[in-house]
């Protein structure tokens, strides 16, 4: 029996019972025959609100054994799936503040049966001023037994919400079991409910304080139930920012790079490379941004970032070394965009196995080696400038030592300077 028969059921059987009292005139135990109906009435919801929140547990374990192991069903947005881990403050973030099952169900019932109470006396009342055309004792009556119908009715209709709203508490707690995060497409899946109705129901409950904390995440997805783990939303949050600024930046720089390249004086073949060899740059940050920053690839690649700079800086000083980097343009960079790619391919979410894992340490491997001849070819373009400065340091060292003004020749002068003549 659902708690809208019960309710109504009640409200017969009271209804019922000042009707046999009013005929018979006998008023004496009619105040407790209503009592017990509404203890009995009481009594029955609680138990359909126990079979019902028995009933939400059985759901949302079905629903979780329905999903495939590989399943993004009831996956958080991407930069929240961290928060999974975060540390609970209770055994049960949801229930950590005591809501009664009960709750709003006192104002329902007691609400409807004042309803009934001075809802039948306004209508004696109306049928008598309609039948006296329109006598002012009467009206009088009706207006006063009138506003007490209405106030008891909206007392009965704000109970009724409370309770509902309790008992969607208990059922969307179930739901929520013992984690931190509760994700709004989890209860959607779980009751059948839409989107409009979950998010609704649980700002009701947290501008009702029925939890100790609550926040969502800024598209209204997921519900933090910890501060610990509101805390680490925000700090995601805050990295994703700086991501796509940091990534606007790189786009201007990389912009900017190549306008200052089309605007130099360098060959226009060395202009055509170190274009194309910073729009290979761009594509490593692209790749980058698409794997976590705690990820040991994601390190990798900023330090071939790096060195790509270095070497892109070097020509443009040394346009005579840009042969030495046409090698590695015409090769290397486009095999390394082809591993970047199929890495990010492999990292998709839900791709998992053991094939899967052996790629991307074969690839993470790969970047190991392609570093390291960057780093040699960075180290080649630098020699002949290593050269002259060598050569340099040579020739101003025997100048000043023919001028004396080394630290050897310094002393032989202050010796000879000594010796008596």
């Amino acid at each position: 029996m659902s708690k809208d028969d019960i309710v109504f059921g009640t409200i017969k059987e009271i209804t019922n019972k000042v009707n046999e009292a009013i005929q018979s005139q006998q008023f004496q135990n009619l105040g407790e025959q209503i009592r017990q109906s509404v203890e009995s009435a009481t009594s029955q919801i609680k138990s359909a609100s126990n079979t019902a929140t028995e009933n939400a547990k059985k759901a949302n374990g079905k629903a979780k054994s329905n999903l495939e192991p590989n399943s993004t069903e009831y996956e958080m947005p991407r930069h929240y799936t961290n928060i999974q881990n975060a540390p609970a403050a209770k055994d049960t973030p949801f229930f950590g503040k005591r809501i009664k099952r009960t709750l709003g169900l006192g104002s329902m019932i007691g609400g409807t049966v004042g309803l009934i109470f001075t809802g039948i006396p306004a209508l004696v009342f109306l049928f008598l001023w309609l039948l006296s055309r329109m006598n002012p004792f009467f009206l009088g009556g009706l207006i006063v037994f009138g506003i007490l119908a209405t106030l008891l009715g909206i007392l009965s209709a704000r109970g009724g919400r409370l309770h509902h709203l309790a008992e969607l508490y208990f059922q969307y707690g179930a739901i929520a079991d013992d984690e931190p995060i509760l994700s709004v497409e989890k209860i959607m899946q779980a009751t059948g409910r839409s989107r409009s109705k979950v998010l609704s129901d649980l700002k009701k409950m947290k501008n009702k304080e029925f939890f100790s904390f609550a926040e969502f995440d800024k598209d209204q997805t997921t519900l933090m139930l910890t501060p610990e783990s509101y805390q680490q939303y925000l700090d995601l949050e805050a990295q994703r920012i700086a991501l796509e600024t940091e990534k606007i930046e790189s786009a201007r720089a990389a912009k900017k790079a190549q306008s200052e390249i089309a605007d130099s004086d360098l060959p226009e073949d060395v202009k055509a490379l170190l274009a194309e060899g910073h729009a290979y740059l761009l594509k490593v940050r692209n790749y980058n941004d698409e794997i976590p920053d705690t990820e040991l690839m994601s390190q990798k690649l900023y330090q071939l970032e790096n060195i790509m700079k270095r070497i892109f800086e070097q020509v443009k000083r040394n346009p005579s070394s840009a042969k030495e980097l046409r090698k590695f343009m015409t090769y290397y960079l486009p095999t390394t965009d082809k591993l970047l790619a199929s890495y990010c391919e492999v990292c998709a979410p839900g791709a998992t196995g053991d094939n899967i894992l052996s790629t991307k340490r074969e690839i993470e491997d790969a970047m190991d080696v392609i570093n390291e001849a960057f780093e040699n070819l960075l180290d080649k373009l630098f020699e002949d400038t290593a050269w002259d400065v060598s050569s340099d340091i040579s020739v101003m060292k025997t100048m000043m030592a023919q001028d004396g003004l080394t630290g050897s020749d310094l002393q032989t002068e202050k010796e000879k300077e000594k010796v008596p003549v």
